[in-house]
């Protein structure tokens, strides 16, 4: 038992699972001890198999008509004769020699079958494997163990599930600490502030944004960033974006809160709006050409229909002048509403 403590006792994961098996066959007297976990299908994966020699791994078996079937069902079962004649569907058995079996159920928190833990011998079993209170007390440990492993892989498998929805996301997002330290980019937010987001993660968050036409706002951001952040929730606003080459962009913000426990944590969206700041100033200059495009031929326009209503009748050679005026104008007309439907494509767009 000393042996078992001393190299169990500060191991874990799959360290501690191939300790656990070496030792636990020595002090059993047994040639195999193995550590398995449920697998779906019926299957229990050898995550640590002792085979006398070695630790084997990641070694699987069928449940239905074994031995460790008999575990699962009654939480513990031995043969200390004979098994492989007990159990005849399972080849392996007879294939290794094994003559004895010893095993209890690994169980969760909730009680439900996660594994097993077991010994087998090529002889008959030996008298320290033929009391299960070792293998139940290991077996405790190894089910800790297994469930800790488990909540570990769910975690991850959680936490790659949600960066892979947020790197996804077109907008740039950034998560902030209670006291308004940046944990993390997206791939969008890594783009935009042209950063790694290991690179920024420990900075403020006013190392990635300014207020540059609020002194007072841009002060409290610098001196107590949770705070301004607090005060934004709710809110789209539009700021400077600094990128890390220090180049500033017009950006807009929308701040959410996160509790987490009782600290406040903060997601920021992002978006780099230069383009639409480019598209605005394009469309101003564009709006102020058509309107003088307009402006210009609608005044020869009525300036020439006035001419040609007063004298028109009188002189051919001032009829044929201003009416060419008229229809001249009328094309430059046509031109400027032409341009007014590119435009509107633009805004669509």
């Amino acid at each position: 038992i000393r042996a078992i403590v001393e190299g169990t006792a500060s191991s874990t994961g799959q360290e501690f699972f191939d300790a656990l098996v070496k030792t636990l066959a020595r002090a059993l007297e047994t040639r195999w001890v193995m550590v398995t976990m449920l697998r779906p299908g019926s299957r229990l994966e050898a995550l640590a198999l002792w085979n006398g020699e070695a630790v084997e791994r990641n070694v699987f078996f069928p449940v239905p008509d074994s031995p460790c079937e008999m575990v699962m069902r009654y939480g513990a079962y031995k043969f200390e004769d004979g098994v492989s004649e007990a159990f005849t569907e399972q080849p392996v058995l007879e294939a290794w020699g094994v003559q004895s079996y010893t095993g209890v159920a690994l169980n969760d928190s909730a009680g439900q079958v996660i594994g097993v833990l077991c010994a087998m011998h090529d002889q008959p079993l030996p008298d320290p494997a033929k009391d299960t209170a070792l293998l139940r007390v290991y077996g405790s440990r190894a089910a800790a163990e297994l469930e800790r492993l488990r909540v570990e892989a769910d975690l991850q498998r959680s936490e790659s599930s949600t960066r892979a929805i947020l790197d996804s996301a077109a907008d740039g997002i950034i998560t902030i600490s209670s006291r308004g330290i940046v944990e993390t980019l997206n791939a969008a937010a890594e783009q935009i502030f042209a950063c790694r987001g290991r690179s920024i993660a420990g900075a403020g968050i006013a190392e990635l944004m300014r207020f540059s036409e609020d002194a007072s706002a841009q002060e409290r951001l610098e001196r107590d960033p949770a705070g301004a952040l607090s005060s934004l929730v709710g809110r789209r606003i539009q700021l400077e974006g600094i990128r890390r080459d220090g180049e500033s962009f017009p950006m807009n913000l929308a701040v959410s809160e996160v509790r987490i426990g009782e600290q406040a944590a903060y997601t920021a969206i992002v978006r780099d709006v230069t383009r639409e700041h480019e598209l605005d100033r394009m469309k101003s200059d564009f709006v102020s050409t058509v309107s003088h495009e307009i402006r210009t031929p609608l005044v020869a326009i009525i300036n020439s229909a006035k001419i040609l209503f007063k004298k028109g009748a009188e002189n051919p050679t001032v009829n044929a002048k201003f009416s060419s005026i008229i229809i001249d104008e009328g094309m430059r007309l046509a031109r400027a509403q032409q341009a007014i439907k590119v435009l509107v494509v633009m805004r669509d767009a």
